[in-house]
């Protein structure tokens, strides 16, 4: 009787772990809690959301994440473009994001996972809202983050695979807050404007000078006037970025409640790679005023 009664619970226990799996139908809406748009592959009755369930999106996708708190496991194949309308959506621990699409988010989020890297091979797009990036693994995997807009705070360092590209691709906004943690990643490209800031910590990226950085676009460069300009590398020396590419860099000068002082500067590279205020090219004026001043030293 002990070895029945312990068989049935270990059956039971096998179909409650089993009954996590759901893939994406969107016969009814684009709303993510709403059960009839998804197929349960192993008896499920609801919709998958929290660690222990995973949801599956066969082809691309755009869905609300509306009566949704925390994410579940996610295979992608496709775009899967996420709206939260309100409240910040959670990825909590216990949880990966994988497959071979890309994520697009719009809207607040909080990456908090850890016990297995994402491995997203499409990358991650922020397109809007704000996404806090903790946790004990790697959040944003290689296959790319592009910041369309909105703002990537990282709350830890070292959560961005060594090789994901950063591309800024925002009319606007489109910022990454390093807080002051060490991060390394593989090249950055500017297809729009973009922003990040140059506080505690170092910042690690590959050399860029072969990426196409497009016409029109900037990237703006904050540092605490306090503080001065942190550590962030372009390569390992004075030609990771090439002469175009540093002129579309502003180095804004904030003051400690991290308001603009309206003091900017030019960028430059020093022979480590490591961005550095370049210093001001002398004007023709004081180069003639120079020079006229030699010849009358030397009569």
């Amino acid at each position: 009787m002990k070895f029945a009664i312990t068989a049935l619970v270990v059956a039971l226990v096998a179909v409650s772990a089993s009954a996590s799996t759901y893939i994406w139908n969107g016969s009814v809406s684009n709303v993510w809690s709403v059960v009839a748009n998804w197929t349960p592959t192993d008896g499920g009755t609801t919709f998958p959301q929290g660690a222990g369930q995973t949801a599956i999106f066969t082809s691309s996708a755009a869905v609300s994440s509306s009566g949704l708190t925390a994410l579940p496991s996610i295979n992608v194949t496709g775009v899967l473009d996420i709206t939260i309308p309100s409240g910040t959506l959670q990825s909590p621990n216990g949880t990966t994001i994988d497959g071979t699409g890309s994520l697009i988010l719009r809207g607040a989020t909080k990456f908090n996972q850890g016990g297995a890297p994402n491995t997203l091979s499409g990358g991650i797009d922020l397109r809007s809202g704000k996404a806090s990036i903790s946790g004990g693994d790697t959040i944003i995997p290689a296959g790319g983050l592009t910041l369309s807009g909105g703002t990537m705070q990282m709350l830890s360092g070292d959560r961005i695979a060594d090789t994901c590209q950063l591309i800024f691709n925002s009319a606007g906004a489109g910022m990454i807050n390093w807080g002051g943690n060490n991060e390394t990643m593989g090249t950055v490209k500017l297809l729009n404007k973009g922003a990040m800031n140059a506080l505690a910590g170092v910042i690690h990226f590959a050399d860029s000078s072969a990426v196409d950085w497009s016409a029109g676009t900037s990237l703006r460069v904050e540092y605490l006037a306090s503080a001065g300009l942190g550590a962030i590398y372009f390569g390992s020396s004075s030609g990771g970025l090439t002469a175009a590419q540093l002129a579309k860099i502003t180095l804004a000068e904030m003051d400690d409640s991290y308001n603009d002082t309206g003091n900017y500067y030019l960028a430059g590279l020093d022979e480590t790679g490591k961005l550095v205020i370049a210093p001001e090219p002398m004007t023709l004026s004081l180069l003639l005023v120079g020079g006229i001043a030699g010849l009358i030293r030397r009569r």
